[in-house]
């Protein structure tokens, strides 16, 4: 899959003089990270067999709002990891929005009449984070920035998505060089990393990421 993205991007319409912004190309990979929010009183109070009911359900609701051709994987406990792939970078809030807005929806049912409402915090951020050079920075450092972001919805109330842009070359340069060590806050406050997110007051980021 990797490989098919870096063609599209070193030989596809985006090379064109006369293309669109490449922002507006379906030659990107979206990587989302999804955590069901309050799990933990699932399994306290109706116990383990409901809380995973409530992880199938919640699986199904990802699977059914995402395409075939798309990856939906179970990350451990609550959190799952979703890969979009072809998905044009500047659409990457309404594959988030779609996610949040139906799992809000959906009565989880737990047996014997029993049902729950349940929301869920979302993060993402788009590979490859360089067009000019897509193995620059690698999917795994791309997908721990989605992560951060996930801490950030948390962190900011849940039931949201929260999602970063590079702003620029000097953007692309500095995570290149970071060596992995990608702190999405210190970027964020320094304008080299956009956040977009469907929250209506700021956005807060974790003081620490475990």
């Amino acid at each position: 899959d990797l490989a098919q993205i870096h063609r599209l991007h070193r030989n596809g319409p985006a090379d064109s003089p006369v293309a669109p912004d490449r922002a507006l190309l379906n030659i990107d990979v979206v990587f989302l990270m999804i955590d069901i929010d309050h799990f933990k009183q699932v399994n306290d109070r109706y116990g383990h067999a409901a809380g995973d009911s409530v992880l199938r359900q919640f699986a199904g609701i990802l699977t059914r709002a995402m395409r075939g051709s798309d990856t939906v994987v179970s990350w451990g406990g609550e959190e799952f990891f979703v890969v979009a792939k072809q998905t044009a970078r500047a659409d990457a809030h309404i594959v988030a929005e779609r996610i949040r807005s139906r799992v809000a929806a959906h009565p989880f049912d737990l047996g014997g009449g029993v049902t729950l409402h349940k929301t869920c915090s979302v993060g993402f951020a788009s590979y490859p984070l360089t067009h000019d050079d897509p193995v620059r920075v690698s999917w795994e450092h791309v997908a721990g920035m989605a992560d951060q972001c996930l801490y950030a919805a948390k962190t900011s109330g849940r039931d949201a998505w929260v999602g970063v842009h590079p702003t620029g070359p000097a953007t692309e340069n500095r995570l290149a060089g970071s060596g992995g060590d990608i702190r999405v806050a210190a970027m964020v406050e320094a304008g080299l990393l956009r956040v977009e997110s469907n929250l209506t007051g700021p956005v807060r980021w974790p003081t620490a990421i475990d």
